[in-house]
């Protein structure tokens, strides 16, 4: 194969890096199935058939291409006769692609395939090796029998066992006779050519009794509840299985309309992969009653009806509202800034689990607030370096103009004046991002800080030609 070129696909680059590298090391390797689009796109994962022998340098060679090729080595799960390592990217669409390192084909020590077998091929689809149709057939179908005792519903999938069964029944019967017994071999064979799915999965008993008896009954208990065990224990992992530093606390910061709803989206559907858990806030976490609340109980006590607030149908709000007393504000930050002091508990062991949470506001909002421009500036200092520290805090800005033509909440001046205030704030790990040129160009800037973050390179796409954030 050719060397990856600067105009293809991060996957693209990724595999062609690697298959490259295996074949310049003259170690043996195949793409089990789903290669019909590759190396361009795969569905979800890459399955690779690799010698046994040559593991730890595959490894080797995965990490350099990754970290060549702009991706994060992101984790490795090694399980029985599977090494799961998970690369991560901001523009392959998911993010994370898990690439399956395949080194013994059984289930719970229940062996379906021989690797030798699997590995003899000669076959090449744009360059890459590739099992024969047979041998994909047989790997997978008995695979999903063996650990789902099911075969997937999906069309494509049915029609590709069909397809290559009837292609290759020879490579089928080869792969799967001897392990099976050719009676039951024949059976599943016959029910994969005439889509008879009913009849293969009324196999799957019988196929776990065969390869069970020939494994050894008590192994393949062991083995099943070992593996029952382990996937329970992974959801207490600090990382998830993950290996980079773990979880990540961001925070947006902008006037109303500089794009801080998008870019948290955005940022969860790029990046969302790496973490066990996203989760977005608002203002505020909810660890405190809002003081609205309390204020209907308080009426309510009293039997009286909450007063109507004067600013309700009022055009931009933020604008027309008259500053509150020095008292007022004073209590305001009072109440809420306790409140975000003790989240600063509930984020850290969020972080601590490896969860991505993102507030769209801060207590830094205080500082731009007009309502609250009587607050003492002491008190919103004072608490600024008792709170929760985010790992980056994204200062958002752009042209006063377009922010209010993209979402006229605030009058222009007053967004200039936010900015202004914004700009003179020393606030700890900010990073100033331009949210003027496009919704592309904004989630660079933003991943361009993000990722180092993570341990990995920092990776820019090409300035995109999509409309601004809003």
């Amino acid at each position: 194969m050719s060397q990856p070129a600067p105009d293809r696909s991060p996957l693209a680059q990724l595999l062609v890096g690697i298959f490259d590298a295996l074949e310049g090391d003259g170690i043996r390797y195949c793409v089990l199935r789903g290669y019909a689009d590759l190396p361009q796109a795969t569905r979800n994962d890459v399955d690779l058939a690799i010698d046994p022998a040559a593991l730890d340098r595959v490894h080797e060679h995965v990490a350099r291409v990754a970290r060549d090729a702009g991706w994060l080595w992101a984790g490795r799960d090694d399980q029985s006769g599977v090494s799961r390592v998970k690369l991560f990217h901001p523009e392959h669409p998911g993010g994370m692609l898990p690439l399956d390192l395949c080194v013994e084909h059984s289930v719970w020590g229940m062996r379906y395939a021989d690797p030798e077998f699997v590995l003899d091929t000669e076959l090449r689809h744009e360059g890459i090796r590739v099992a024969r149709p047979g041998c994909e057939a047989a790997v997978s179908l008995l695979k999903g029998l063996l650990r789902h005792g099911t075969v997937k519903a999906r069309a494509s999938h049915r029609d590709r066992l069909q397809t290559c069964t009837r292609e290759d029944p020879q490579s089928f019967a080869a792969c799967a006779a001897p392990l099976v017994g050719e009676a039951l071999c024949g059976e599943l064979l016959d029910a994969c050519q005439r889509a008879d799915w009913e009849a293969a999965i009324a196999r799957a008993p019988a196929l776990r009794r065969a390869l069970a008896r020939r494994s050894g009954p008590l192994r393949v208990l062991s083995k099943a509840l070992r593996a029952a065990l382990r996937t329970r224990m992974a959801r207490f992992s600090r990382r998830g299985g993950q290996e980079f530093r773990g979880g990540l606390f961001i925070c947006l910061l902008g006037p109303d309309g500089s794009g801080k709803t998008t870019l948290s989206r955005a940022l969860e559907a790029r990046i969302g992969g790496l973490f066990a858990e996203t989760e977005q806030f608002h203002s505020v976490s909810g660890v405190f009653p809002r003081l609205r609340g309390l204020k209907r109980i308080f009426y309510g006590l009293q039997g009286r009806e909450v007063p109507e607030s004067p600013l309700k149908g009022v055009a931009m709000p933020g604008v027309v509202a008259k500053p509150s007393p020095a008292w007022r504000a004073t209590i305001y930050i009072l109440y809420y800034g306790v409140e975000y002091m003790l989240y600063r508990f509930t984020v850290g062991s969020k972080v601590r689990r490896n969860h991505l949470v993102i507030f769209d506001r801060y207590f830094y909002d205080y500082y731009l607030m007009r309502v609250h421009m009587n607050a003492p500036r002491w008190l919103l200092d004072l608490f600024s370096r008792w709170i929760a520290q985010p790992d980056v805090l994204f200062v958002m800005l752009a042209d006063p103009e377009a922010i209010y033509r993209r979402k006229p909440e605030l009058t222009p001046e007053e967004i200039e004046r936010q900015q202004t205030i914004l700009k003179g704030l020393q606030l700890p790990r900010s990073a100033q991002i331009d949210t003027s040129i496009s919704v592309e160009r904004t989630v660079d800037e933003a991943l361009d800080v993000i990722v180092p973050l993570l341990g990995g390179p920092v990776v820019r796409s090409e300035p995109g030609t999509g409309s601004s954030a809003s």
